[in-house]
């Protein structure tokens, strides 16, 4: 069988631009921005800290409620780009 599959995910909260790019024969959906680049550093991240998941501060605040969520502070980093 195959083996078990392994994700990273990051989350960061933000306005982007976001739409739909190409022809009739091909479309390609995209999102650029600020957030797109964080959420892409903080999944980098993820390895760094053995972790499926980072949040983003930002985000973690929007949240309605942080009893809905398991969650713990990792470290406070300055990410590159």
């Amino acid at each position: 069988g195959l083996g078990p599959l392994s994700i990273r995910i990051g989350i960061h909260t933000g306005k982007v631009l976001s739409g739909n790019i190409g022809s009739d024969q091909k479309m390609k959906f995209g999102c650029m921005g600020d957030p797109v680049n964080l959420a892409s550093r903080l999944e980098g991240l993820c390895k760094l800290y053995g972790v499926e998941i980072i949040c983003s501060e930002d985000t973690v605040r929007l949240l309605p409620s942080r009893d809905t969520f398991l969650l713990r502070e990792l470290d406070l980093v300055r990410v590159k780009g």
